[in-house]
This record gives structure tokens, sequence and C-alpha cells, in this order.
């Protein structure tokens, strides 16, 4: 890829960006309904016709902030699964906790999308809630090949038999929960836990459970 197809493409992203941020602001200020595509045009400052070059509709602009939260990690993580597979348990612990961090700091910095979108879920039609569920959980255990990569660990011997879907699935509930409880309510004043701290317990707990292991042993 030349270095002018690269900086367009960067260049899309930025703009893509910049009026998903505005749109949530707007959408957390005004609510989703109250807000104009006009309104959003002025607060991301670009013309209004511009919107329409990278989005389809304002219904499209809610869809897509749950990829505005989670596309800035997905570069990182497949970079740094690629350049190194995990060779040990140890080594998958680690790179999990990698993630979840990154999760966490995404979120924080995104709180308004996080926002609008709890807000709206419980009045979206089935339609909508069904595009939403793809991406989301769907997004992250596709984008990321989360359930690919259970299934290579088991093929490894890494992990007992598992239902990958299922699994997948379960540990992106448990971040996604604790995750908001963290950062949309009041749980971080609550439980005044480092980011590491919360990562390495959830992701410890999911792939050991609560069992008691022998000491260095991996599970």
């Amino acid at each position: 890829m030349s270095d002018k197809s690269t900086s367009r493409e960067q260049l899309i992203e930025e703009r893509r960006n910049q009026i998903l941020d505005a749109a949530a602001r707007l959408f957390a200020s005004k609510g989703y309904k109250g807000a104009t595509i006009r309104e959003i045009a002025r607060e991301a400052g670009v013309a209004e016709g511009t919107i329409y070059n990278y989005f389809d509709s304002k219904h499209d602009l809610l869809i897509s902030l749950p990829q505005r939260i989670s596309w800035p990690l997905v570069s990182s993580f497949v970079k740094s699964a690629r350049r190194r597979g995990p060779d040990t348990v140890a080594d998958d612990e680690d790179q999990m906790v990698q993630l979840l961090q990154a999760s966490m700091s995404s979120i924080q910095q995104h709180t308004d999308a996080v926002k609008v979108l709890l807000a709206y879920i419980p009045f979206m039609d089935e339609e909508i809630q069904t595009q939403f569920l793809e991406e989301t959980t769907l997004f992250f255990t596709r984008i990321f090949d989360f359930e690919g990569f259970l299934q290579k660990r088991i093929e490894a011997g890494a992990f007992r038999p598992l239902n990958t879907a299922i699994a997948a699935r379960a540990f992106v509930g448990m971040v996604l929960i604790f995750v908001l409880s963290q950062e949309i309510l009041p749980g971080r004043k609550v439980l005044p836990m480092s980011d590491e701290e919360i990562a390495r317990e959830i992701v410890q707990l999911f792939l050991y459970g609560a069992v008691a292991r022998p000491e260095g042993g991996e599970g």
C-alpha cells in the first residue's frame, strides 16, 4: 500500500471519527431524536453534505458508535497477536490483560457514546437491536477473532474443549458489564481499583476460574 493511499485512509478515518464524536456529544445533550444532521455537521465543523459522504443517515451514525469505541483497539491488538502468538497460558493472560486495559481506556475516552447507546438500546426496534448486537458483541468476537483464538488454544492443548461461541461472548459480557459499572455508573468511587488490577482479575477468572492453583502453575 502506497504512502498516499495510507494517508488518504487515515484522513477518512479521522473525518469519520470527528463526525461520530460530534454526534455522540449532541445525542448525549439533546437526545437522539432532538439532534439533527445539520446540528451534528455544525458541531463537527463540516458541511452538512459532508456527513453523507461517510454515513447514510442519523440512524447510521447511532449504529456506528460502537465501532468508534472499539476500533482504536483493533490495530494494536491484531499487530500484537501477529507479532508473537502466545506460547503459554501466561502469555495468553498477559495479552488479554493488555486488551482489557485498552478497552477500559477507550470507554473512558468515549463516555458520551456509551451513554447514548445505553439510553437508546431499550427503545430500539428489533431490527436496529440486531444491528446493534452485530456492532458490539459480534464486532469484538469477529474482529479480534476471539473465537478463533480460543479454538487455536484448544487445538494446541492449552485450553480444555469449549463451546467457543459461548465462551467468547461470556468473556465480552464479563468485560462490558464490569467496565460499564466502573465508568458509567459510580463504580469507580465505590470500588477504587486500577484498570490493571481489574483487567488481571477478570482474565484470571476467565482462564482459571475460582479454583486454587498450585504456586507457579498455569492451571
